[in-house]
């Protein structure tokens, strides 16, 4: 492989990174609500629509951020009235969370601002490129997770060497 390759796409993530930023696709917030409480909706919705039941604690994982944080932040989204907690009827002490009929509304918003700029993005990249570009992301999110894998293997084969 060439030198300076893994530099060079690290530069060129950030001009994105900054880019997306300018365009507020990636700003602080949206309706106050802060950028991570955005991704936390986000995720929400996506297991409620393939019927799945979600935790604090499934967030946190996904999220990579402390329960505390994330308990937190679910307090301010509930007070917003973007979500519930539903008590699981059986073991009162699970806690499921779920969007509201606002907080549906807030993340279709949000979906759609994203689907508009990145249209825009598709259409000037063209047709074939836009192709290209969403093979070879599925492809680096494929490589990047089998490596995350492999390495998780790796550590948890030492813990059980010591």
């Amino acid at each position: 492989m060439e030198e300076g390759k893994g530099f060079k796409f690290y530069e060129m993530l950030q001009r994105i990174k900054k880019a997306a930023v300018r365009l507020h696709i990636m700003s602080e917030s949206m309706d106050g609500v802060p950028r991570p409480g955005i991704m936390a909706l986000r995720r929400i919705k996506k297991a409620q629509s393939l019927g799945e039941k979600i935790k604090i604690s499934d967030l946190s994982m996904f999220m990579n951020v402390s329960k505390p944080a994330i308990t937190f932040m679910i307090t301010d989204l509930e007070k917003r009235g973007l979500v519930e907690r539903i008590y699981d009827k059986q073991d009162r002490r699970r806690i499921f969370l779920s969007l509201t009929e606002k907080g549906e509304e807030f993340v279709e918003k949000s979906e759609e601002e994203a689907n508009h700029f990145f249209a825009q993005v598709f259409e000037k990249l063209g047709e074939h490129d836009s192709d290209e570009l969403i093979r070879i992301f599925e492809k680096l999110g494929d490589i990047l997770e089998n490596i995350c894998d492999e390495k998780k293997s790796e550590q948890n084969s030492r813990k059980d060497d010591n």
